[in-house]
């Protein structure tokens, strides 16, 4: 023991030291403890407020749908290069593909393009160059000169009765002549003129003429591919009507008006277009006979919602039950969607809007009644054209034959369409007088505003 006490004495800095240090390991190991969970804690509390400060940059990246039945993409998240960077491209596509749509949607509705073409439609243009949006009266006169085919120019009516083949039955005068002087000639070869003819010889002749007549009427469904002409197109005053006659009106000599039978010419362009689409066997037009829609008894046009004749605004007093009636115009709503409104139509498109117009037609036809579904088709292929509503009727084709209507062998209806027709103001308004886009409700550039009252009838610039 003494050689410890005395290693002890002798080693007094060693033995307090290493007492020290063995005190110092408890004691270091709380203190570090300690200090461990403190700068845990700050470190903690400091790395949540950066992740709170970053959360709160959070940005919400969308896709939008180009389907409004479709969700768009949605997807919260910090900024992020590579998130932003995607989202842009996509944007970029679907912004392109919007587009694309877009412009082949303006296109086949102007009558631009394959699409148009497949259906042996061509571009609806003004029958005179320049004469809209603001053309002088020489302009409007050339114009009046085109509609009613004066001074050397072809009718354009008519023009689309003979590319669609329509024509009338065999003239009745002319037809009853012939029969007559067959029917002399065979009694002049029965009876030499000596004698009446017997009740069987008249009964004989009476067949005989009968297949006679039934053999024009088959000769002249042979010629054409439809039963239809002028009298068959628009001609209540009440709404849009087709000009006849050596001159219009005065009262019609007016930007307004004259837009107003070109866009007339338009409509029935499409319509006619769809009647030859039915009736097409391969790259040609089927005879009536086998041709789908066999007549066009008459068609009327309602009046763009907001215009009248005249260069005026609509009658407000608007009648729902009248098809062709026009509902009165309002503003369009802001809003980025098209409204619809269900109370005017089925479709909800006479709903006041930016976009579009839409132009109703009531169109009367005697067609296959087995392939009655093959013009509608033909109808909404032809352009933005809808049926809305169909009322079928018996045709009585004993009388139709003996007025010369020869429908073939297949059976007939009468079918009485509404036909909603739609025209994007995307190109229609380069055309626009004026006048005709204050009626419309459609801005224009540099127009003081108005206190809601109708604007005057639009004269042409030079008229007196």
């Amino acid at each position: 023991m003494k050689p410890v006490l005395d290693w002890v004495k002798g080693n007094i800095v060693i033995v307090i030291l290493s007492v020290v240090i063995l005190a110092m390991l408890p004691t270091a190991w709380f203190l570090s403890n300690m200090w461990d969970k403190k700068i845990k804690a700050q470190q903690e509390q400091a790395a949540k407020d950066q992740y709170q400060k970053i959360a709160g940059l959070k940005v919400n990246y969308t896709l939008p749908a180009l389907d409004s039945k479709a969700q768009p993409v949605s997807h919260n998240e910090v900024p992020n290069l590579a998130l932003i960077n995607w989202f842009k491209e996509q944007r970029g596509v679907l912004t392109a593909q919007a587009t694309s749509v877009i412009e082949k949607a303006e296109q086949f509705n102007q009558g631009i393009g394959k699409d148009a073409q497949s259906v042996g439609r061509t571009e609806h243009k003004p029958l005179v160059e320049d004469v809209f949006p603001a053309g002088n009266q020489s302009k409007l006169e050339a114009l009046e000169d085109a509609l009613l085919g004066n001074r050397g120019r072809p009718n354009p009516y008519l023009s689309l009765l003979q590319d669609a083949r329509a024509g009338e039955p065999a003239p009745a005068t002319a037809l009853a002549e012939s029969l007559e002087d067959f029917r002399a000639r065979e009694v002049e070869k029965i009876t030499a003129g000596k004698r009446d003819l017997t009740d069987e010889e008249e009964a004989s002749l009476l067949k005989l003429l009968t297949e006679r007549r039934l053999g024009e009427y088959q000769n002249r469904a042979s010629q054409i591919s439809v039963y239809a002409n002028m009298e068959s197109l628009p001609g209540n005053r009440q709404y849009a009507f087709v000009p006849t006659g050596a001159h219009l009106d005065q009262q019609f000599i007016n930007l307004s008006d004259m837009f107003l039978f070109q866009w007339d010419y338009w409509v029935l362009r499409d319509l006619f277009a769809a009647v030859k689409v039915a009736n097409s066997q391969g790259s040609r037009l089927a005879n009536v006979d086998q041709a789908v829609v066999k007549r066009v008894e008459s068609i009327e046009m309602s009046l763009p919602t907001g215009i009248n004749r005249g260069g005026q605004g609509a009658n407000p007093e608007y009648n729902p039950a009248d098809p062709m009636a026009t509902a009165p115009v309002a503003p369009p709503p802001a809003t980025a969607a098209v409204p619809l409104d269900f109370n005017f139509s089925i479709t909800g498109r006479l709903a006041a809007n930016s976009v579009y117009d839409v132009r109703s037609v009531s169109m009367t036809v005697v067609v296959s009644s087995a392939r009655l579904a093959d013009f509608v088709s033909a109808i909404e292929r032809t352009n933005f054209m809808t049926v809305t509503d169909m009322d079928l009727t018996e045709v009585n084709v004993y009388e139709d034959l003996n007025a010369g209507y020869y429908y073939g062998n297949e059976h007939v209806v009468r079918a009485n369409l509404t036909i909603e027709t739609v025209w994007l103001r995307s190109w229609m308004t380069k055309y626009m007088p004026d006048s005709f886009k204050s009626n419309l409700k459609i801005e224009v550039p540099g127009a003081a505003p108005t206190d809601g009252s109708v604007p005057p009838a639009e004269t042409a610039p030079g008229a007196g």
